[in-house]
């Protein structure tokens, strides 16, 4: 079994721009690591995506841990905030799309926390449609205080500037 092994500087978008450059598979599956997958995910996904009108679908996130006030408000908020399948404006992971329109038309933002919205800035200028499909996967992480503020303030953190930097050429 081949495998190609590629050293980046550190950075979870700097590191993924440049596994983009390597793929040689018609279909592209991004997956973090606090996912977990059901057997017959990735088939599964992948038909839901070939009988889709999207470019780019997500899989619906479900939280596996729900021990504390944290870990339910992250559950509530994903059972919320995905309850309508479909259409979005943005997707993250988990995700499959067509190699060679995320590699042509798609890169990621130069902050590890804002590369979802960069994607969907750059989806919406390319007529790109994203949708969140039926198909499961599940989020595991153990989440206090200290982790809910820190991912969180970093995805704002992130955002703002990715809106610094885009602002000026929005209308």
């Amino acid at each position: 079994l081949g495998v190609d092994i590629s050293v980046t500087s550190p950075g979870i978008n700097i590191q993924q721009e440049k596994a983009l450059t390597l793929v040689r598979y018609r279909f592209l599956l991004i997956i973090e690591p606090d996912h977990r997958f059901p057997e017959n995910f990735i088939s599964e996904l992948k038909k839901e995506f070939l009988n889709s009108e999207f470019d780019g679908l997500q899989a619906t996130l479900s939280c596996s841990e729900k021990n504390n006030f944290w870990e339910r408000g992250i559950a509530s908020f994903y059972d919320i905030h995905q309850r309508r399948k479909g259409r979005k404006e943005i997707i993250g992971g988990p995700a499959i799309y067509l190699s060679e329109i995320h590699n042509t038309r798609l890169k990621h933002g130069s902050n590890s926390f804002s590369g979802d919205t960069a994607k969907a800035e750059q989806a919406s200028k390319a007529g790109l449609r994203l949708g969140l499909g039926e198909t499961v996967a599940v989020q595991k992480q153990s989440i206090c205080f200290s982790i809910f503020y820190k991912k969180y303030f970093n995805y704002g953190i992130g955002d703002y500037f990715f809106y610094k930097d885009m602002k000026d050429s929005w209308t």
